[in-house]
């Protein structure tokens, strides 16, 4: 069962629609097939921009599905904190370096992200970046949905 680390716009595109490579990934999340990871950090910045996007309340169920994600690993500061000056040389935008630091702490197998930047840093050889449209075709074998950028 791979691990996937899933990043902050996993969440926010999958909460948006349903049509979205984004939401196929977090629907099969089973804990059997796939065990996902994410920092204490992602959770904080899915909730502090659903907060503004759907508002208090909806924003704290958000909140409570991610948490409730079967098998979910959530790595800690003090884990990302040891690998941030191991890592940080290859990372250009350092407000991404705790999550790699965290896909890196949590022995993942892939990055889920939509964003594309990141596989142009150096650090993409320590890292396994990969879309939603990707993983949804390459690792869960299944029909992805044609969206702007594979979201």
């Amino acid at each position: 069962m791979p691990k996937v680390f899933l990043d902050t716009n996993i969440f926010l595109f999958a909460y948006q629609s349903s049509l979205t490579n984004s939401y196929i990934v977090l629907e099969n999340i089973d804990g059997n097939n796939i065990k996902p990871v994410i920092s204490y950090r992602v959770l904080e910045e899915v909730q502090n921009r659903s907060k503004k996007l759907f508002g208090k309340e909806l924003s704290g169920l958000i909140r409570l599905n991610i948490l409730t994600l079967p098998e979910l690993i959530v790595i800690q500061e003090q884990e990302i904190d040891i690998l941030m000056s191991v890592y940080e040389r290859k990372v250009t935008d350092k407000s991404d370096l705790p999550h790699i630091c965290a896909y890196i702490a949590g022995e993942c197998a892939f990055f889920i992200t939509n964003n594309r930047r990141l596989s142009v840093q150096e650090i993409k050889d320590d890292v396994n970046f990969i879309s939603p449209k990707a993983f949804v075709e390459k690792v869960l074998r299944t029909k992805s949905i044609e969206t702007e950028q594979g979201i």
